[in-house]
């Protein structure tokens, strides 16, 4: 495959989105599932990197076809850019199967497998370096608005927040797009329907294998069977079209199926092991004992059949011996076959489930919604509008995006999922029991500002309780700078109560320090000592450069005392 890639810079000015588009000739008949690997660099430095499958799978790619698609691109304003006005494209091949990385046909690579295949201006980013720039970055943001590009008036703002040195100012851009009240987001682009397209594959695939599970423990198992087949197609479609992982997750689900067959086959009574020795042993030759258990089968002792056709592997007359294995084959041919109609109702049910047909998408600026129809669209329009601006919050805060590549993060609400509770992580965020008669959902709570900061941040090594902390101290940040002061001050209240109950009046090891509200109390702790401003608000911008620096120059030792020490040092110099 020999590709070329052009930039298509239309929106860059206006929040630093554009559009790659990937031209492939196509030298040979692909048989083999590969995602595409694009990397962008200025003077050598890789400022962005991502990894997508074709709308349409390379399994399907045939000789001298031209393939050409486009996908939307989130170029990150606080790349580390040089002074080259230019900046490459380059381009890999990842083979799923092999799990390598391979270059281009006809192209120099270098040895991670990239070639050059085109070039792009770098954007223009925003200077906010005085009140004149300030003024005249809103005003433009307030008149995108109001030509009705409300869409591309949400990411020029989103950029100018991202640039700006203080909270009053960031508080100002806030302000600016909270203004532009609920608007029609950009439509989902052919990645996202991928993604989409896995996700709620995933979901059926989990909850088909839990039914399926279920039904093996209670000996259902022409049903286990009949789930696992349904779950094992959809992987290999799915593995097909290059889904990271789905390959793998088809042989599991092939073993399964294996298992399933072979606990149907050897399924025998202690009253039917005995009928079946006592047949075995009543019989004068090695013919009638092939006749008996013809006869049995016939009758519909499938069982009994088997065990005896089993016992006549081993004869010594060829014949007979191959008969033998004809009838075992057919005994388990039609044992495999015979589906009890309870299960095949209960497969059906599952399969057929009416959660499948209930299932919508709706998109925010930064999100993709994906739950029952009546549940997505009722979700308030200004909910959606300060979770899309606590995306912008907490990325800020942390200085990572988890979908630095563009595509949006998704939110699934689950239907048959029993978990009352919710999960984020990665580019994804998990919602259980969902209600599909619920006609006024919200996003904009400390449960998902909960989440989304666990798809955001990556600070590592931490003590135990951290992680959970500081998607609390995450949720209050993002609570506060939304607006929704009062439950910002709530929630930092009951940390910091928490903090000093569980932790500092028990005279804890450090390292014992307990999740949730104790760790995201230690984190508030150092905010309301050194970052007071004024009324209820605080100043963030020394949480910024800590968490940035955490990455840069954090612990790199594991263990519990250098993790303490590396912190330590981080807070005296920062605060």
């Amino acid at each position: 495959m020999v590709p070329a890639v052009e930039a298509l810079d239309a929106g860059l000015e206006l929040g630093g989105r554009f559009r790659l588009r990937f031209e492939f000739e196509v030298l040979e008949d692909l048989d083999r599932p590969y995602s595409i690997l694009v990397a962008l660099r200025s003077n050598g430095v890789e400022v962005l990197r991502r990894d997508h499958a074709p709308a349409r799978a390379t399994t399907t790619w045939k000789q001298d076809e031209k393939i050409v698609y486009e996908i939307d691109t989130l170029f990150p304003v606080d790349a580390p850019l040089g002074d080259d006005p230019d900046i490459e494209i380059a381009v890999a091949f990842r083979d799923l199967l092999a799990k390598k990385t391979l270059p281009p046909n006809g192209l120099f690579s270098d040895r991670a497998g990239f070639a050059v295949c085109g070039r792009m201006k770098r954007p223009p980013l925003p200077a906010l370096d005085s009140p004149e720039s300030i003024e005249l970055r809103l005003e433009r943001g307030k008149a995108l608005a109001k030509a009705g590009r409300k869409s591309e008036a949400f990411d020029y703002l989103d950029q100018a927040f991202r640039v700006a040195e203080d909270d009053p100012t960031k508080r100002r851009f806030r302000d600016a797009i909270l203004a532009i009240g609920p608007f029609e987001a950009r439509q989902i682009n052919d990645v996202e329907r991928g993604v989409v397209a896995a996700r709620i594959a995933d979901e059926k695939t989990r909850y088909l294998r839990q039914v399926s599970g279920r039904m093996f423990d209670r000996g259902a198992y022409h049903g286990a069977i009949a789930i696992l087949e349904e779950i094992g197609g959809t992987l290999e479609e799915a593995g097909g079209a290059a889904v990271i992982g789905a390959v793998d997750d088809a042989q599991r689900a092939q073993k399964s199926i294996q298992d399933a067959k072979r606990a149907i086959v050897e399924r025998m009574s202690d009253e039917e092991r005995a009928t079946a020795r006592r047949l075995r042993d009543q019989a004068k030759s090695e013919t009638a004992l092939l006749d008996t258990a013809r006869r049995e089968f016939k009758k519909g002792e499938h069982a009994i059949a088997r065990y005896l056709a089993r016992e006549m592997r081993m004869v010594e007359d060829d014949k007979l011996r191959r008969d033998a294995y004809r009838l075992l084959d057919e005994v388990e041919k039609t044992m495999l076959e015979a589906m009890p109609a309870a299960e095949r109702r209960e497969v059906d049910d599952a399969v057929d489930h009416p959660a499948w047909s209930r299932l919508t998408t709706r998109v925010a600026q930064n999100f993709v919604f994906i739950g029952p129809e009546r549940l997505v669209n009722g979700i308030a329009d200004d909910s959606i509008l300060r979770f899309d601006l606590s995306y912008i919050i907490l990325t800020d805060l942390f200085g990572r995006r988890p979908n630095p590549e563009g595509d949006r993060v998704t939110v699934f609400f689950k239907e048959l999922w029993d978990f009352g509770g919710a999960t984020g992580g990665g580019k994804q965020i998990n919602v259980g029991r969902a209600d599909p008669n619920e006609r006024r959902q919200r996003v904009d709570t400390g449960l998902y500002y909960h989440e989304l900061t666990h798809c955001i941040d990556d600070t590592t090594p931490t003590l135990p309780g951290w992680r959970e902390g500081l998607a609390d101290f995450g949720a209050a940040c993002a609570l506060e700078l939304v607006g929704q002061v009062d439950q910002a001050v709530a929630a930092r209240k009951r940390y910091r109560e928490a903090f000093k109950e569980d932790y500092l009046d028990r005279d804890l090891e450090y390292w014992r320090i307990q999740e949730y509200a104790p760790s995201a109390g230690f984190f508030c702790h150092f905010l309301e000592r050194y970052c007071r401003g004024e009324r209820d608000l605080h100043d963030w911008q020394p949480y910024r450069r800590f968490f940035r620096a955490l990455r840069a120059d954090g612990p790199r030792d594991g263990r519990t005392p250098g993790v303490i020490r590396a912190i330590a040092r981080l807070y005296v110099r920062l605060f």
